[in-house]
């Protein structure tokens, strides 16, 4: 741009007009009409190019000077693309999870903030538009178990140098060249880093950072890599990032808008020793508040309450079978239904929740859901009542399987327990699976899907109170006159998916007081990739081969939004979400519990990193035997009259240590096997039983896996 500048030297004016004000005076008492001592009127400054040399009275107005061009700041042009972060233009999302997707929120918001992800930033499947989904709208942040990832356009930097699975305590060392900070306390955080294992040809290569547990609810965090490069050459930062770095002005009005948050993340990552000007990439973003997070459950569960009270509804018999599977185990098997306060607008799968005119959950009717129980005949042999355990199955499975084959029927009569299950609906063999495969077309479904989940729960909830109320007493739960089932003593055994859901029911039950969750995990999105069920182009399995087929999303970046953002969707059922208010309740919702984790090393379908964040994020310490001790757990002597994790060890074939799946072979390795150890046997029920756990692996809980 140009521009005319006017400057002067102030001595010299201050000196002219001095002189001109003294020929003023002297031509006071001179002759009239005296034009020898009129004066030269002109420009007298010698910067001007029409300077006058002989000019003795100074006319400022008439100089004239050269035009000077004058540099703006220099200006970066950046594609704008509206509702999408401009800081990555590999994908709108990237990097994930991003600031610029919560909006300041005073209104109804916890955090300060509301989650604003409009429909045309998630991915589109070839089969179906995304939209916006009123389970993230209604979030005030990111969910605290969310996946963290960015890239670096054709750029894959050496992570060599960077915490690993296996090495992890380096990744808050001054210098190490990436970085997780809380931004409310300034403290940094462990976590490692890996390249993805399922990076597509001619696209970027994503770069994780892995949290070790579940973040804080309700906090800032931002992210930071440094120093990174390829062989040999530094990595460059995307133009947009780089902007916001050195202070570079933009013509995109989604980052400076940033800016100002962006100003303060780099202060604080200055405070803890991260270079302003050595960073590559680096974003904010904002956990969700508990509150948010549990919403629409805990609307539900307090219309729940209110309409079954201390005793439940009522339960109705539908059949009972004598000595079910005719092995002398099972005295009978007992089937029926419970009635349930009802939120879906139908029954079946793939209905949505009925919402009132501002989205919260509404009562729609009384509906029967099915109940299987199997009292076992030691209890009958014995005349004696014995524990009420509330059994969750694995995924796509149902409650009758669970409690009445040959597995619960051989631990209900062994360990004298009755065994009671209805299913998890949204992940159960009541149409859920086909369900899933709509899903995997339509994004938008998977709203659907989660808040089946939580009609799931209230089923859960419904069920106990009402087996141990208005139904305790009833004469199929008699034999000689002795009720079998000891309704004071009510526990939880979930297997796999039921190990994962777990922790929503011990919290929200208060009949339920410790329970054990046998090869389960948490954060389904963070295992969901290494599992075995999902599948990958190596060793295809269903779910994968149509999530990456044309007719969904044949773009990897595309997927793994998805599944990123499936994390926000999914949390208000997720164990990860219970566990971090295990030892103290929350508010008058959630009640503290006790539980044992039993998990099993090289499982291919729950991996040992899942069970490890679980352990973290609910600060249950393992027990000094166990064939693994994570990263930042304590080691405890057994007995144990609380909470307790062991892993147990069958020198089962090593697994990929990236984010992807082992041949299907591996499937039921690990992952069912430890089932048949007497010692993993032992300390389950025993802590079943009683809610102490006792170390029978002697030296190591290792054992020789029959593969």
């Amino acid at each position: 741009m140009r521009i005319r500048i006017q400057g002067k030297n102030s001595k010299t004016a201050f000196f002219l007009s001095l002189l001109f004000f003294l020929q003023l005076l002297s031509g006071c008492s001179g002759e009239a009409g005296d034009d020898d001592d009129a004066g030269i009127i002109g420009c007298v400054e010698q910067g001007a190019l029409n300077f006058n040399p002989d000019a003795t009275i100074a006319d400022e107005s008439s100089c004239e000077y050269e035009e000077v061009e004058v540099e703006d700041s220099p200006i970066v042009s950046v594609p704008y693309s509206p509702n999408c972060d401009d800081t990555n233009t590999d994908h709108c999302m990237l990097p994930f999870p991003s600031g610029s997707f919560l909006k300041e929120d005073s209104s109804n918001s916890e955090t300060g903030y509301s989650l604003s992800i409009e429909g045309d930033a998630i991915p589109d499947t070839n089969s179906a538009v995304s939209e916006n989904m009123l389970v993230l709208d209604r979030l005030d942040g990111f969910s605290p178990s969310t996946q963290i990832f960015t890239s670096f356009g054709n750029q894959v930097p050496d992570i060599s140098d960077l915490a690993n699975q296996f090495d992890i305590s380096k990744s808050t060392d001054p210098g190490h060249g990436s970085s997780l900070l809380n931004l409310d306390t300034g403290e940094l955080i462990h976590h490692w880093v890996e390249l993805d294992a399922r990076a597509q040809e001619g696209e970027p290569t994503l770069v994780f950072l892995r949290t070790l547990q579940g973040l804080e609810h309700g906090t800032s965090y931002a992210v930071a890599f440094s120093g990174l490069s390829e062989n040999g050459s530094t990595i460059l930062p995307s133009d947009g990032f780089r902007a916001l770095r050195d202070n570079i002005s933009t013509d995109n009005q989604g980052i400076e808008f940033q800016r100002k948050n962006y100003e303060d993340m780099f202060d604080s990552f200055e405070e803890v020793g991260v270079q302003r000007s050595e960073i590559q990439s680096a974003w904010w973003f904002h956990t969700a508040s508990t509150d948010s997070i549990l919403r629409d459950l805990l609307i539900m569960q307090s219309d729940t309450e209110e309409r079954i009270g201390s005793q439940g509804i009522a339960c109705n018999i539908t059949e009972v079978i004598e000595g079910y599977g005719e092995d002398g185990k099972a005295l009978r098997l007992i089937t029926g239904t419970i009635t349930t306060p009802h939120y879906m607008v139908e029954k079946k799968a793939r209905s949505p929740l009925m919402r009132d005119s501002v989205g919260d959950p509404q009562f729609v009717a009384e509906r029967e859901i099915d109940f299987s129980m199997m009292i076992p005949q030691s209890l009958a042999d014995n005349n004696s009542s014995g524990p009420l355990t509330v059994l969750g199955h694995g995924l796509f499975g149902n409650g009758r399987d669970y409690v009445s084959n040959s597995m619960g029927r051989y631990y209900g009569d062994t360990y004298g327990t009755t065994l009671l299950a209805t299913d998890f609906k949204g992940w159960s063999s009541d149409g859920d699976l086909d369900a899933m495969t709509f899903a995997l077309l339509d994004l938008k479904e998977f709203q659907y899907q989660q808040e089946r989940q939580m009609q799931a729960v209230i089923n859960h909830l419904t069920m106990i109170r009402t087996i141990t109320g208005v139904c305790s007493e009833n004469e199929n739960f008699f034999h000689n006159g002795t009720n079998l089932i000891d309704m004071e003593t009510v526990n939880y055994w979930g297997i796999s998916l039921g190990g994962l859901r777990g922790p929503s029911l011990l919290a929200m039950a208060p009949e339920l007081d410790w329970g054990v969750l046998w090869v389960g995990g948490t954060s389904f999105t963070h295992q969901v990739e290494r599992s075995t069920h999902y599948g990958s182009e190596e060793y295809p399995m269903e779910f994968f081969s149509l999530l990456s087929s044309e007719a969904s999303l044949p773009s990897r970046l595309d997927r793994a939004i998805a599944i990123a953002l499936l994390q926000s969707i999914w949390d208000s059922t997720d164990g990860e979400t219970f566990l971090p208010f295990r030892e103290t309740g929350w508010k008058d919702s959630l009640k503290p519990f006790d539980v044992f984790y039993l998990s099993s090393m090289m499982d291919a379908q729950v991996t040992t990193l899942s069970a490890d964040r679980a352990v973290r994020t609910g600060n249950v310490p393992v027990i000094n035997g166990s064939a693994h001790h994570p990263f930042a757990v304590n080691v405890v002597e057994g007995p144990v009259n609380g909470s307790a994790a062991a892993y147990f060890d069958g020198t089962f074939p090593p697994l990929p240590t990236g984010n992807t799946n082992g041949p299907d072979w591996h499937h039921s390795l690990a992952h069912n096997l430890v089932f048949e150890v007497e010692e993993a046997q032992l300390m389950a029920y025993h802590y079943l039983l009683t809610g102490i756990l006792h170390d029978y692996c002697n030296d190591s809980c290792t054992f020789e896996g029959d593969w």
